[in-house]
Parts: C-alpha cells; structure tokens; sequence
C-alpha cells in the first residue's frame, strides 16, 4: 500500500484468505471474517487504504530510499509529492524484533504520527529510535497522533 503504483489485493488477501494464485476457480473462504485475527487485518487494510486514498504524496512517483540496513534487515523510504506532502515508512523484513533501534537520516523533524497504531514519537537531529517488531512496517506523517 505504500510502494509507488497501484496495489493489488488479491481475492481475500487483505483478511487472510491463503488460496495461492491459479487458473482454476477457487471461492473465497468468508468464514475466516469469524476470527479476531482475520478482522484485526481487514482492519489494518482498511486503514492503509483509507491513508493512501487521502495522502497527495502516496499518488506521487517520488520515492527516496535513505535508510537501509542489511545487516539488521531494515529499509525505511519516504513518498513525497512538489507540494509538501511527506509520508516515511520504515519496515523490519528479518525475523528478529530489533529494541532501541535507531533510523538514521529520518527526514521528518519533531512530533510525528504512526498511522497504522496512531501513536506518537518525535524525530529529532535526522533521527528517530524505535522498537521494530520482527517482519513489521511503520508509516510516518508529520504531526501529534489522535488518540
């Protein structure tokens, strides 16, 4: 939802439905939406998408990689359009939950807002540290949260 170009959802994806692609017809299981779990993620989705359908730099092809790090498994990005918007996402893709951990090169300064937990944090000096849990995304905005 936050990479440049229009996403693709497929068939239940967003509620956990697990049928690998094919040509062949599959229905898709409406009884996962039973579980918390299922919900929780059509939840997130939801959340995501009403982000990107409200965020002018989301529908920007701007996109600027200013953090990785291999070692640890982290890559953090920014999407910004010409008049100002700025989001940053920074995701864990290892398999280990990375404490007191600090992204460098932040671009927002000050009070800003996690989207998907709406919390708050404040980035100061291009910087910004944050407990990463293991195989999981942050999306940025500038501002206090709401909650």
């Amino acid at each position: 939802m936050t990479a440049v170009g229009v996403p693709m959802i497929w068939m239940g994806e967003e509620f956990g439905e697990h049928v690998p692609m094919s040509e062949q017809s599959n229905k898709i299981d409406w009884t996962l939406l039973e579980n918390d779990a299922n919900k929780d993620l059509r939840e997130y989705y939801r959340t995501l998408i009403r982000f990107r359908t409200s965020n002018p730099a989301c529908r920007s092809n701007n996109v600027d990689f200013f953090h990785e790090d291999p070692d640890a498994g982290v890559l953090c990005f920014q999407r910004f359009d010409d008049e100002g918007s700025v989001i940053v996402v920074a995701l864990n893709l290892s398999d280990d939950t990375l404490e007191d951990y600090t992204v460098t090169n932040f671009p927002l300064d000050g009070p800003c807002r996690e989207i998907t937990n709406d919390s708050a944090l404040v980035a100061s000096e291009s910087a910004v540290t944050l407990d990463l849990p293991r195989r999981a995304g942050f999306l940025f905005t500038k501002g206090e949260a709401d909650g």
